[in-house]
């Protein structure tokens, strides 16, 4: 008896180490901007194949970028990127298309992202002043407080 339960017991701690797959942008397949021809594709039909683009550069309207990675994740641990591909698209002045490139691992061009977080401002308390500042809040009594109407609610 005792090992079936260590067998059951391994396979459940087994099971649950499966890595858990993410994909995030707009990962292209290539075979779908196959029939674009340069010079007479236009924006709004780059736009009905592919959708629109993850990103546009800042500094020039005819440069579009479609980003996609795929990520797993082993329990706890962080995601690890298993696979990333970046498509360019450039358009003439006329918006018509001007060229395509498609950049991952295996094009040889590194492209770093930016890992960073957007600082907010605001409060930042410690846990000490949280629970001072929370004190009084909860489980007031709803009898002697005049704001409150016979439910409960703010008037």
């Amino acid at each position: 008896m005792k090992p079936i339960i260590s067998a059951i017991a391994l396979l459940l701690i087994v099971s649950a180490c499966a890595p858990i797959s993410h994909t995030r942008g707009n990962f292209v397949d290539p075979e779908r901007f196959e029939g674009f021809a340069l010079n007479t594709t236009k924006k709004s039909d780059v736009i009905s194949a592919l959708g629109t683009p993850t990103a546009e550069d800042p500094f020039n309207d005819n440069v579009w970028f479609y980003i996609g990675e795929k990520t797993e994740q082993t329990a706890f641990f962080k995601p690890e990127v298993v696979e990333r591909n970046i498509l360019e698209i450039y358009f003439n002045e006329d918006d018509t298309l001007a060229n395509i490139r498609f950049i991952d691992e295996a094009s040889g061009r590194e492209v770093n992202l930016v890992d960073k977080t957007t600082p907010t401002s605001g409060l930042s308390l410690s846990i000490i002043q949280q629970f001072i500042t929370n004190l009084g809040r909860f489980n007031q009594s709803q009898g002697g407080d005049s704001a409150r109407n016979r439910d409960g609610y703010n008037n």
